[in-house]
C-alpha cells in the first residue's frame, strides 16, 4: 500500500511539473509541453527524484523520451520500448 501511495505522489508531482509549462503537442516524435521539448530533457524528472526520491520517465508512445533512470553503464535509460501490450 506504501509503495503505490509513493507511485501515485511521483505521478502526481510529474504531471503538474509538466503541466506547468504548457500545453502538450508532438511534432513529428518530438513531445513539447508549452515550448518546452521533453525528448532528452531531464530536469522534470530530475526534479521528481529529488524531490519525491523516486523515479520517473516520460513516454511518447511506447518509446521512452526522457527518465531519471540509469542504465548499469551510468546513461539515461531513453529510446528503449515500453512493450507494447502495456500501451494505452
Amino acid at each position: 500500500m506504501a509503495k503505490q501511495h509513493d507511485l501515485d505522489r511521483n505521478i502526481a508531482l510529474l504531471q503538474r511539473l509538466i503541466q506547468e509549462k504548457g500545453e502538450p503537442r508532438v511534432t513529428g516524435v518530438q513531445l513539447y509541453f508549452g515550448d518546452h521539448l521533453v525528448n532528452g530533457n531531464y530536469e522534470i524528472v530530475d526534479k521528481v527524484r529529488d524531490k519525491a526520491g523516486g523515479t520517473a520517465t516520460i513516454f511518447l508512445g511506447n518509446l521512452r523520451i526522457s527518465t531519471n533512470v540509469r542504465k548499469p553503464e551510468g546513461d539515461r535509460a531513453v529510446g528503449t520500448m515500453l512493450n507494447s501490450s502495456f500501451v494505452l
